[in-house]
Protein backbone atom coordinates (compact mmCIF):
# COMPACT_ATOMS: atom_id res chain seq x y z
CA UNK A 1 0.00 0.00 0.00
CA UNK A 2 2.82 2.42 0.81
CA UNK A 3 4.17 2.16 -2.75
CA UNK A 4 0.82 3.34 -4.13
CA UNK A 5 1.77 6.75 -2.74
CA UNK A 6 5.52 6.90 -2.04
CA UNK A 7 8.39 6.12 -4.42
CA UNK A 8 10.35 2.93 -3.80
CA UNK A 9 13.70 4.67 -3.26
CA UNK A 10 12.28 6.89 -0.54
CA UNK A 11 10.65 3.95 1.25
CA UNK A 12 13.83 1.88 1.00
CA UNK A 13 16.01 4.71 2.36
CA UNK A 14 13.68 5.28 5.30
CA UNK A 15 13.26 1.64 6.25
CA UNK A 16 17.01 0.96 5.96
CA UNK A 17 17.93 4.03 8.00
CA UNK A 18 19.70 5.65 5.05
CA UNK A 19 18.12 9.11 5.14
CA UNK A 20 20.62 11.89 4.58
CA UNK A 21 21.23 14.49 7.29
CA UNK A 22 19.02 16.90 5.31
CA UNK A 23 16.19 14.34 5.13
CA UNK A 24 16.41 13.69 8.88
CA UNK A 25 16.38 17.43 9.56
CA UNK A 26 13.31 17.92 7.32
CA UNK A 27 11.34 15.26 9.18
CA UNK A 28 12.52 16.35 12.61
CA UNK A 29 12.77 12.69 13.58
CA UNK A 30 15.75 10.57 14.61
CA UNK A 31 15.73 7.24 12.77
CA UNK A 32 15.52 3.97 14.69
CA UNK A 33 14.00 0.53 14.11
CA UNK A 34 11.28 1.58 16.58
CA UNK A 35 10.44 4.58 14.38
CA UNK A 36 10.01 2.27 11.37
CA UNK A 37 7.66 0.06 13.41
CA UNK A 38 5.73 3.11 14.63
CA UNK A 39 5.30 4.58 11.13
CA UNK A 40 4.15 1.21 9.77
CA UNK A 41 1.70 0.73 12.67
CA UNK A 42 0.24 4.22 12.30
CA UNK A 43 -0.22 3.72 8.56
CA UNK A 44 -1.89 0.35 9.09
CA UNK A 45 -4.10 1.88 11.77
CA UNK A 46 -5.33 4.55 9.38
CA UNK A 47 -6.08 1.99 6.68
CA UNK A 48 -7.96 -0.07 9.26
CA UNK A 49 -9.88 3.02 10.45
CA UNK A 50 -10.91 3.73 6.86
CA UNK A 51 -12.37 0.23 6.53
CA UNK A 52 -14.16 0.62 9.87
CA UNK A 53 -15.63 3.92 8.63
CA UNK A 54 -16.96 2.22 5.51
CA UNK A 55 -18.71 -0.43 7.62
CA UNK A 56 -19.84 1.63 10.61
CA UNK A 57 -19.98 5.22 9.36
CA UNK A 58 -17.03 6.50 11.38
CA UNK A 59 -13.46 5.44 12.03
CA UNK A 60 -10.52 7.17 13.67
CA UNK A 61 -6.81 6.72 14.23
CA UNK A 62 -5.55 9.20 16.83
CA UNK A 63 -1.95 8.45 15.86
CA UNK A 64 -2.46 9.23 12.17
CA UNK A 65 -2.51 12.35 10.08
CA UNK A 66 0.98 12.53 8.57
CA UNK A 67 -0.13 15.21 6.13
CA UNK A 68 3.33 16.74 5.50
CA UNK A 69 4.73 13.61 3.79
CA UNK A 70 5.23 13.91 0.02
CA UNK A 71 5.80 11.21 -2.61
CA UNK A 72 9.58 11.30 -2.28
CA UNK A 73 10.25 13.05 1.02
CA UNK A 74 9.07 13.53 4.55
CA UNK A 75 8.63 16.79 6.44
CA UNK A 76 7.24 18.16 9.68
CA UNK A 77 7.42 14.89 11.67
CA UNK A 78 5.69 12.97 8.85
CA UNK A 79 7.22 10.02 6.98
CA UNK A 80 4.38 8.10 5.23
CA UNK A 81 1.20 9.96 4.30
CA UNK A 82 -1.17 7.51 5.95
CA UNK A 83 -4.24 9.50 4.90
CA UNK A 84 -3.50 9.26 1.19
CA UNK A 85 -2.38 5.63 1.52
CA UNK A 86 -5.76 4.75 3.05
CA UNK A 87 -7.70 6.77 0.46
CA UNK A 88 -5.88 5.12 -2.45
CA UNK A 89 -6.53 1.67 -0.99
CA UNK A 90 -10.27 2.42 -0.68
CA UNK A 91 -10.56 4.07 -4.11
CA UNK A 92 -8.44 1.58 -6.04
CA UNK A 93 -10.29 -1.28 -4.35
CA UNK A 94 -13.57 0.10 -5.72
CA UNK A 95 -14.98 0.56 -2.22
CA UNK A 96 -15.80 4.25 -2.76
CA UNK A 97 -16.10 6.50 -5.78
CA UNK A 98 -15.06 9.72 -4.01
CA UNK A 99 -13.52 10.65 -0.68
CA UNK A 100 -13.35 13.82 1.38
CA UNK A 101 -10.41 14.92 3.52
CA UNK A 102 -11.25 17.39 6.27
CA UNK A 103 -7.95 18.65 7.68
CA UNK A 104 -8.38 20.97 10.66
CA UNK A 105 -4.76 21.07 11.79
CA UNK A 106 -3.22 24.52 12.28
CA UNK A 107 -0.73 23.62 9.53
CA UNK A 108 -1.73 23.03 5.92
CA UNK A 109 -1.60 19.40 4.85
CA UNK A 110 0.82 20.27 2.06
CA UNK A 111 1.86 16.69 1.39
CA UNK A 112 -1.75 15.54 1.16
CA UNK A 113 -2.57 18.46 -1.16
CA UNK A 114 0.37 17.63 -3.44
CA UNK A 115 -0.32 13.89 -3.46
CA UNK A 116 -4.00 14.31 -4.32
CA UNK A 117 -3.72 17.23 -6.77
CA UNK A 118 -5.51 16.41 -10.00
CA UNK A 119 -7.35 13.37 -8.61
CA UNK A 120 -11.01 14.27 -9.07
CA UNK A 121 -12.02 11.43 -6.74
CA UNK A 122 -10.46 13.20 -3.73
CA UNK A 123 -11.61 16.53 -2.34
CA UNK A 124 -9.34 18.07 0.28
CA UNK A 125 -10.62 20.73 2.67
CA UNK A 126 -7.85 22.19 4.83
CA UNK A 127 -8.48 24.95 7.35
CA UNK A 128 -5.13 26.18 8.64
CA UNK A 129 -3.21 29.22 9.79
CA UNK A 130 -2.00 31.49 7.01
CA UNK A 131 1.36 32.46 8.51
CA UNK A 132 2.73 29.21 9.89
CA UNK A 133 4.40 26.03 8.65
CA UNK A 134 4.65 25.32 5.80
CA UNK A 135 5.52 28.79 4.62
CA UNK A 136 4.84 27.83 0.98
CA UNK A 137 1.31 26.46 0.74
CA UNK A 138 0.21 23.95 -1.88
Amino acid sequence: DVLRVHCAGYVRRFEAGEFSAAERRATGLQWSPALVRRVRAVTGGTVCAAFVALRQGVGINLGGGAHHAFRDRGAGYCIYNDEVIAMKRILEGGLAGRVLVVDLDTHQGDGTAALTAGDERIFTFSMHGERNFPLRKQ
